[in-house]
């Protein structure tokens, strides 16, 4: 494009070198001619920018984080006259147009249309714009190139995903694997002294053989549901100083390492319950298929705009016993003392710390929680959340 604008320049100087020194009616049309086809090319790209269409189709609004989603754009010309040059580009930043072309240039003459059906994929979770994102057009002399935002742009909600744990690897060894064997199932039962006559369809593995002999007919032993110790979860909503791009990944990361533990929980038979700041306290304790739910949707528009600290969370919260999970993204000294205060009174806490990057000063207060019996878990950007969880 730059040598049309050298040869353009060139022409401007040599016709008013002709003009100024010789005149003529020939001279004085290239000398004006000149000057006009600078303003006849803005006036041509504005023209077709107001009548150009770009149509795009995407299957449904809703997506999950990192699914393909058939996606289709068609770019028309519905005038009288040919387009020249027309770029469509894409957001490529929160979401990708897979298979299309951003350096692709399309001429398109009257009443013409280029379809594409592609896929697009969507990196993170929240509510943004997809799809086409602005247009570039270049007149016929190719000596403007122009970029245009698109007026009207496609929004979308992006709902994080739910993965699938086979073993809660966070937790210290020897409490996961007495868990799991517990609360694997939800009816899980054991076997009482109490006894009671055989009935049909009883297992045969329940019969108390001696007691039916001194009673001579078979009795059972009756079975009573195991206790469930309730799980807590806590999840720290306060923004840090990172950039835009950091944050997301790190709230996606977050949100995504509360719902799989949540979810292994309930797929266990674990009780537990799921406690954040969100324009007030928000509490859910996941029993059922539906609770679940109800958190993955709340989940999926978490703002990270926490205005309690989460030692106040904590402190405020009641008494917590068992297993404590907590996610944060930055911690501090009162958030560390209050983590022991937790410790003295029996709880069993697991921290996961996410981060971009773990500095010194955090890494030495991590240290120091590991020092005081503290399951720690360091979580940054380029982890895989399935291989830590």
């Amino acid at each position: 494009m730059k040598i049309y604008r050298y040869i353009l320049i060139l022409c401007i100087v040599l016709s008013t070198y002709l003009v100024s020194n010789f005149g003529g009616n020939v001279t004085y049309a290239l000398f004006y001619l000149s000057l006009l086809l600078p303003l006849l090319a803005l006036a041509y790209t504005l023209y077709v920018y107001q009548r150009f269409r770009i149509y795009q189709e995407i299957e449904r609004k809703t997506i999950v984080k990192g699914d393909l989603v058939p996606y289709r754009f068609t770019v028309s010309n519905e005038d009288i006259i040919t387009y020249r040059s027309i770029q469509v580009q894409f957001f490529d930043d929160m979401s990708k147009v897979v298979g299309a072309n951003g350096v692709e240039e399309y001429t398109l003459l009257p009443g013409e249309k280029v379809e594409r059906l592609t896929n697009l994929r969507c990196n993170y979770r929240g509510e943004y714009e997809v799809g086409v994102n602005y247009v570039v057009i270049t007149d016929f002399l190719r000596l403007l190139k122009i970029t245009y935002p698109l007026r009207s742009k496609y929004k979308v909600t992006v709902l994080p995903r739910v993965l699938s744990l086979s073993k809660l690897r966070i937790l210290p060894s020897e409490q996961d694997s007495k868990r799991t064997m517990h609360y694997r199932h939800p009816k899980e039962t054991e076997m009482d002294t109490e006894l009671r006559n055989y009935i049909y369809g009883d297992n045969l593995k329940r019969i108390h053989w001696k007691a039916s002999a001194k009673q001579h007919t078979l009795q059972t032993r009756k079975m009573t549901q195991n206790p469930r110790q309730e799980m807590q979860l806590f999840l720290d909503l306060y923004r840090t100083s990172y950039t835009d791009k950091d944050q997301i990944i790190v709230e996606d990361k977050m949100i995504e390492a509360e719902l799989a533990i949540t979810k292994y929980c309930y797929n266990n038979g674990i009780p537990i319950q799921v406690t954040y700041e969100q324009k007030g306290r928000r509490i859910h304790r996941i029993l059922c298929n539906n609770d679940f739910e109800t958190l993955y949707q709340e989940s999926a528009t978490l703002k990270f705009d926490q205005q309690i600290p989460l030692k106040n969370v904590l402190e405020e919260s009641k008494p917590i016993e068992g297993i404590c999970i907590i996610l944060i993204q930055q911690i501090d000294e009162e958030l560390c003392y209050q983590l022991q205060i937790l410790l003295q009174r029996g709880a069993e806490i697991v921290l996961l710390y996410f981060t971009t990057e773990l500095k010194e000063e955090s890494k030495i207060q991590l240290e120091t929680l590991r020092s005081i019996g503290i399951c720690v878990r360091e979580i940054l950007r380029e982890d895989e959340l399935s291989e830590i969880l």
